[in-house]
């Protein structure tokens, strides 16, 4: 008898956990996305822990089982995905289920210029840069951070904007 998927010891590090690999046909590649700002606490979705869950989610196709194996509550995670910032999480979160992502306007990291993106939220991406999970066999090994150069590119116009002379509250949007 075979026991019940929820009976699955969700330790992160053991090969006999792991899921099966997913087959050459099936492979998902999980686009960068900026984590969601939350508070600084130890049992908060920090981004490494944002990251390893998305991980593991294309791993395991569940949210609960991911969601645990991070920590976390399946709950919080769908909190997680409804903050107001967190149109990259999702799409990445989406790639990690297979989920169709095309018709998403959030399938890429850095919104085009047209995107109304707040001052607070450039900034956040700025200092935190795009996060991804590296996948091998269908196993969650590490992840990747690197810096936006496109939300850089944002900042620096809207500076120039006020240099220019237009009011800062029509740039910022305060």
């Amino acid at each position: 008898p075979t026991p019940p998927k929820s009976a699955l010891p969700l330790r992160m590090n053991t090969h006999e956990n792991a899921s099966p690999a997913p087959s050459t046909t099936t492979r998902r590649r999980i686009p960068w996305f900026f984590p969601v700002p939350v508070a600084e606490r130890h049992n908060a979705w920090l981004p490494m822990r944002q990251v390893a869950f998305v991980g593991l989610l294309a791993q395991t196709r569940s949210v609960s089982a991911a969601a645990h194996r991070v920590g976390m509550a399946r709950q919080g995670a769908y909190r997680l995905r409804k903050h107001p910032w967190s149109a990259s999480l999702v799409a990445a979160w989406d790639a990690a289920l297979g989920l169709d992502t095309t018709r998403a306007p959030a399938t890429l990291p850095c919104p085009d210029r047209k995107t109304r993106v707040t001052h607070d939220e450039l900034v956040w991406r700025f200092e935190m840069g795009l996060w991804r999970p590296v996948m091998r066999n269908g196993q969650m090994i590490n992840f990747e951070q690197k810096p936006c150069t496109e939300t850089f590119f944002q900042i620096v116009a809207r500076f120039d904007k006020v240099a220019k002379g237009l009011r800062e509250e029509d740039v910022f949007g305060r």
